[in-house]
């Protein structure tokens, strides 16, 4: 008896612990973050674009970017823009949006397509109207799940055995509705999932059912999947016109609102983005002196660009880049590009490297990836290319 005594304490910790992991691991996926909360991108098209009545212009009926910040400095940035019809009149357009930055939730609005104020907050369920097949439909995020509430779970443990006596214990689930930081949290993954790298695309379409619904204009009647397929609508299918950078956000005017955190001034880099000289030239040239060095113990020394200069120079498209790296002016050996030296610098025109002597120069991961450059564009004067970019170039 002692013997048992002696094994079965042990038994009934790791019971215990075992059945404590399974009860978590179960609230974990009943909840909206244990789910696959990832839409797929579909092929056929649903909601796509909105007609400005007084122009004629046609905006797309939502649009998103997410400036990722895992390449160089710069805040992570999500933001989404619905532009709709201000009434079901449709004499107007306006748009409202959401922005994440760092976990916060900013709201914008305008009524002009120019300016855009730190708006109301967006209530879950409110309608954005929309043309879809020439009728007038109303979008809304109104999407619930189904999750345990901690609440009865707690009243079940205090007073369950008083409910039993009586009608038995309480439905531990309950109905909550998701929030715009969901919302926020699948866009992000939706568009980083279905970029290519990085830039601007269409997403022809996503699947956002579980978060978007569609009624009948100014109404309370959500129209069903089967009823939407009677109107010849493919389910909540919507077109997403989408910008990815792997860069952080560093300006108000990278920002589809043209706010940053509410700031329409923020500005988080070194460089003044407002200088005369960015408008004013057409050619911008770079030389060995505008890059920074990365000394390595084992090889030498390598080159690369700054992703906050590199995001800067993105910003102006009317700007033609040149770069030209003379070995001989450096006061080191200078081995070649580093890792994502020039990684998303889009604008280059021209790369030359010139050297007095015979001379390798390597082109290490990724340096040149989203450049419109490959390999063998390089300009070379007594140079030859080592490559080692791996991936695209």
């Amino acid at each position: 008896m002692e013997f048992l005594e002696k094994i079965s304490k042990p038994i009934l910790i790791i019971l215990s612990v075992f059945f404590s992991f399974v009860i978590i691991g179960y609230i974990y996926l009943s909840s909206p973050f244990g789910e696959d909360k990832v839409p797929t991108a579909v092929t056929s098209t649903y909601v796509t674009y909105v007609t400005n009545p007084q122009t004629g212009e046609e905006l797309p009926f939502m649009e998103a970017q997410y400036f990722s910040g895992e390449s160089g400095s710069g805040k992570e940035m999500i933001e989404v823009r619905f532009n709709v019809y201000s009434g079901i009149n449709m004499t107007a357009i306006y748009s409202r949006g959401f922005q994440m930055i760092n976990g916060s939730v900013y709201y914008y609005d305008t009524y002009d397509s120019v300016s855009f104020e730190t708006g109301n907050e967006y209530q879950w369920g409110e309608q954005l109207l929309t043309e879809i097949n020439g009728e007038l439909y109303g979008i809304a995020l109104d999407g619930t799940y189904t999750a345990i509430d901690a609440g009865k779970v707690a009243g079940n443990i205090l007073l369950g055995p008083v409910w039993w006596l009586f009608d038995g214990f309480y439905d531990i689930e309950s109905e909550f509705n998701y929030t715009i930081k969901d919302f926020l949290n699948v866009m992000k993954n939706i568009i980083k999932s279905n970029s290519n790298g990085s830039g601007q695309s269409t997403l022809p379409l996503v699947d956002l059912e579980t978060y978007i619904h569609v009624y009948e204009a100014g109404t309370d009647n959500k129209l069903s999947n089967e009823q939407l397929g009677e109107r010849g609508i493919q389910y909540s299918y919507f077109t997403v016109d989408a910008n990815f950078s792997k860069n952080g956000v560093l300006w108000a005017d990278q920002s589809l609102f043209g706010s940053i955190a509410g700031d329409s001034n923020y500005n988080a880099s070194e460089v003044e983005h407002d200088k005369d000289y960015w408008q004013a030239k057409s050619q911008l040239y770079l030389n060995l002196n505008d890059f920074n060095r990365r000394d390595s113990l084992t090889e030498g020394t390598y080159i690369y660009l700054t992703s906050d200069l590199i995001n800067k120079l993105n910003q102006y498209k009317d700007i033609d880049i040149y770069i030209d790296i003379d070995i001989d002016i450096s006061d080191t050996s200078v081995l070649g590009f580093d890792d994502f030296a020039l990684l998303g610098l889009n604008n280059i025109k021209e790369i030359e490297i010139t050297s007095s002597i015979q001379k390798e120069f390597i082109l290490k991961t990724n340096c040149l990836n989203e450049t419109n450059i490959d390999i063998e564009d390089i300009k070379i004067n007594n140079i030859t290319l080592v490559d080692k970019t791996g991936g695209e170039s």
